[in-house]
């Protein structure tokens, strides 16, 4: 990867649209460019053969939104690193429907937090009650 960025950094600086100073700052960002691109594009086209393509992305927008504040593990090598973000996205969609598309909201406070039961929960009051919505 950093053979193809040398080369695009290269054809800038002939073209002089970067000064020779700059040139390794270019070449780190034009290779960080092509490794997001290589696995955005990865992933979306293993959730077009998965036929998941709506799930996958929604997956990594939430996924990369909850990694840009919280961090996460960084390797280092782009392959690695390739291979472990397609595990996780494809993971993450293929996990969630083992949940049986409900999410459970508590609604209200109280103390029977713990007692909340699937076979009692429309017998409960409203405001102690868990909701189950489909999704």
């Amino acid at each position: 990867m950093d053979q193809v960025a040398s080369k695009i950094v290269a054809r800038m600086m002939t073209a002089n649209l970067i000064s020779k100073n700059d040139a390794e700052e270019y070449i780190y960002g034009v290779q960080i460019l092509l490794e997001k691109i290589i696995s955005y594009a990865t992933i979306l086209l293993l959730a077009l053969i998965l036929n998941r393509l709506l799930e996958i992305i929604l997956f990594v927008v939430s996924f990369s939104l909850i990694r840009k504040y919280s961090g996460g593990i960084h390797c280092k090598r782009f392959e690695t690193c390739l291979i472990a973000s397609a595990a996780v996205s494809i993971s993450g969609v293929f996990i969630f429907p083992l949940v049986e598309n409900r999410i459970l909201l508590y609604q209200g406070g109280g103390d029977n937090v713990n007692n909340n039961c699937y076979s009692c929960w429309r017998y409960q009051q409203p405001q102690y009650r868990l909701e189950q919505l489909r999704i």
